[in-house]
């Protein structure tokens, strides 16, 4: 199963929104 799953970061003390994006597969 090569299922692309994203998480959002939120810094408490900066305020900045990270976003990362990650694919689960062999290619990983």
């Amino acid at each position: 199963m090569r299922v692309p799953f994203c998480f959002v970061l939120y810094s408490a003390t900066t305020g900045l929104r990270r976003e990362l994006c990650r694919v689960g597969g062999p290619e990983a």
